[in-house]
């Protein structure tokens, strides 16, 4: 950690001054006289750990904004787990591993991963001599390549060899503003259920439906090629940074960060990964570049999946500048999502148990398309090994459904059976003509 340095009036003045701005007020009372001069002064314990930690390293990136920060200025590397894991699995991660929580997902089903992660932050969160430059796409791809570094598995771009990626929308419905954006001249999300009844595939980045139906559960699909992710990632940057140059308020500034990491976690470019490094780096990657300190909630899954409007991002964001980051009591953005929405509105878990792999189209009786069915539905189906029988209600072989307990697999298991029995029913309609 680093030294705290001598108090200097000024520089006291200027802190508070960027504290207020950040949402951060004093308590009503005068602190005792025997308080830390710059507590005193500030009146705020997240105030004096602001001003203690605040170093500046690199020039700010627009007059009068607050100045870059690396991550040990406000986490101590041993805490660095608090960031990269899910917030949820934190005090799992303490009780089973206290001398090394941040290695929890290590002896799960991600060996590498916690290596790969404190590369990543030491390479892009952590370097005063990087930290306020500008990322591009290269910058964001170097990010997924140290992230996956010291994986067993490599992500492919999404779209690639025909894949799609999905992944659940964790809300009731796409948030207005969600469907209104538009990146490459296409929509960046649509809803899909009306299209689907008429077997339209639109024109759009991603949409966002109820794969299966009479089940409330919303997924989003990715709709572009591999060859595209560059360009679309590439444009929703160079327009984050517009916007963050125009933005003069702390508010506007957070909103154009919950912007831009929402437009790229519903872009999905990556079959994996993609939360880690949209919200787990390049999240706190921008927020410390722009004086901000990285926020760590309960439901932030959640946060930039499609389903949040701009301006509850940005409350998020906003209010996490005055959390303790060493706190083991986290709470949710907002009291109404103190509940997991996903564990109360998906279906429930069959008593079943086993690995589900996926049939070719040909044991369905589809000969137009001889291709395994996982390269259409996805390279996430393949990895997870999803189908090892299928329903022989829909003409695949071996006994009824089983699968794998988990969140992800019961997703994608209901999205992929009511997918494929479309398939099936598109190719009886074919022969019928």
């Amino acid at each position: 950690m680093p030294r705290r340095r001598s108090a200097d009036p000024e520089e006291l003045a200027a802190a508070a001054a960027r504290a207020s701005r950040a949402g951060i007020r004093p308590p009503d009372t005068e602190p005792p006289a025997s308080a830390d001069p710059l507590q005193s002064t500030v009146g705020n314990a997240a105030v004096t750990r602001m001003i203690a930690r605040s170093t500046s390293v690199q020039r700010a990136p627009n007059p009068g904004q607050q100045q870059a920060r690396r991550l040990e200025d406000v986490l101590p590397r041993e805490e660095w787990y608090r960031a990269y894991l899910d917030p949820l699995h934190h005090a799992e991660a303490r009780e089973k591993h206290p001398e090394n929580p941040g290695e929890l997902y290590d002896h799960q089903q991600s060996p590498g991963f916690q290596a790969s992660m404190t590369a990543t932050y030491d390479r892009y969160l952590n370097d005063p001599e990087t930290i306020n430059d500008r990322v591009d796409f290269a910058a964001y791809a170097g990010m997924h390549d140290t992230v996956v570094s010291e994986l067993k598995e490599k992500p492919d771009k999404s779209g690639a060899a025909g894949y799609v990626t999905s992944y659940p929308l964790r809300a009731d419905s796409p948030t207005p503003s969600v469907l209104g954006e538009t990146v490459g001249g296409r929509p960046l999300m649509v809803k899909a259920d009306p299209l689907m009844e008429f077997g339209i595939r639109p024109d759009a980045l991603t949409w966002s439906g109820h794969f299966e139906r009479g089940v409330d559960m919303m997924l989003n699909q990715t709709l572009y090629k591999d060859d595209e992710v560059e360009s679309l990632v590439t444009e929703v940057l160079d327009r984050f940074y517009e916007k963050l140059d125009a933005a003069s308020a702390v508010r506007d500034r957070l909103k154009a960060i919950g912007w831009v990491v929402r437009t790229i976690h519903i872009i999905h470019p990556y079959d994996d990964t993609n939360r880690r490094l949209n919200v787990h780096v390049l999240l706190p990657r921008l927020l410390l570049a722009a004086g901000f300190q990285p926020v760590v909630f309960k439901d932030m899954e959640e946060l930039f999946q499609g389903g949040r409007s701009l301006e509850q991002i940005a409350d998020a964001l906003e209010s996490g500048q005055a959390a303790d980051l060493l706190s083991d009591d986290i709470a949710a953005t907002d009291p109404r999502y103190a509940s997991d929405w996903y564990g109360r509105n998906r279906p429930p878990a069959r008593e079943t148990q086993g690995t589900i792999h996926i049939p070719s189209f040909e044991s369905m009786g589809v000969t137009d398309d001889p291709a395994p069915s996982h390269q259409y539905f996805g390279q996430q189906a393949e990895d997870l090994d999803f189908f090892d029988s299928f329903d022989p209600d829909l003409g695949g072989p071996g006994p009824a459904i089983t699968y794998e307990s988990g969140a992800q697999r019961e997703e994608l298991h209901a999205y992929l059976t009511a997918s494929l029995r479309r398939a099936q029913e598109e190719a009886a309609q074919d022969q019928d003509r």
